[in-house]
């Protein structure tokens, strides 16, 4: 009774310090990936847990140890659901003091995948909540991630008239040469040209350079220099971008 007592109160007592973690930088990030084949599809969920931390699996420890991890599903979600969910990862097990009991945990990242079933006609928007446990030194932080993902297939990501589809840009793309991308973006950056906010600032540039320099030959060159910094600062940013987020960003 009193080691019961005494794992309840450990329990509680990182509970209580969660409270004051959720304010700050949560210690697990989760990545969500969707992917569909005919009928079938599935869902990814990609934990990446910080240095220091221990992730508790989906497995349950028991009565004594609620401290696994749950993936809930919202009832709208579940008539997608297919089989269970498959947990892969580097995991470890310990005989864990405070509960007495023998726990799994992951400590650099963890995956699980849950299988859908979609009908022909079915975009799925499949919702949930994470509710997850974290041990960071001898403290037990407890946490929730909502989700929603919105589950389209092949035939609609084509469209271009799906909205919040992630991957059209990219199924368009990829089908196209390099030079009809480049061609498609210099004739809509002549476009561009010809809008209110910028050819209205035409006329200014182009007074600048002519009354700052003080030859039509150093004029050319401080003009080339204004245009050649700004195609390489956007060209830079452009990359930098879809090195971190992809190239749909």
């Amino acid at each position: 009774m009193f080691r019961k007592s005494k794992r309840l109160i450990a329990f509680f007592t990182g509970i209580l310090f969660s409270v004051f973690a959720q304010g700050q930088e949560k210690p697990v990030s989760f990545k969500y990936q969707q992917e569909v084949k005919g009928t079938e599809g599935s869902l990814t969920i990609k934990a990446v847990i910080k240095e220091g931390s221990k992730l508790y699996s989906i497995k349950s420890f028991g009565a004594e140890a609620p401290i696994n991890t749950q993936i809930s599903f919202d009832s709208t979600s579940r008539k997608f659901l297919d089989e269970t969910i498959i947990e892969s990862g580097n995991a470890k097990t310990e005989k864990d003091a405070s509960f007495n009991t023998t726990v799994t945990f992951f400590t650099d990242s963890v995956q699980w995948q849950q299988k859908l079933i979609i009908a022909d006609k079915d975009t799925a928007v499949i919702s949930g909540t994470l509710t997850y446990f974290v041990k960071t030194g001898e403290e037990y932080n407890n946490y929730e991630e909502p989700f929603k993902v919105t589950v389209i297939k092949a035939a609609e990501r084509n469209n271009d008239n799906v909205a919040g589809g992630k991957g059209s840009l990219n199924d368009n793309l990829k089908n196209r040469s390099l030079f009809w991308i480049f061609l498609a973006s210099f004739g809509g950056g002549l476009l561009a040209v010809i809008t209110p906010c910028v050819f209205s600032m035409v006329p200014v540039t182009v007074s600048f350079f002519t009354k700052r320099s003080k030859t039509r030959a150093e004029g050319v060159k401080n003009a080339f220099f204004y245009s050649a910094s700004i195609i390489i600062i956007f060209t830079l940013l452009g990359l930098l971008i879809t090195l971190i987020f992809g190239p749909a960003a």
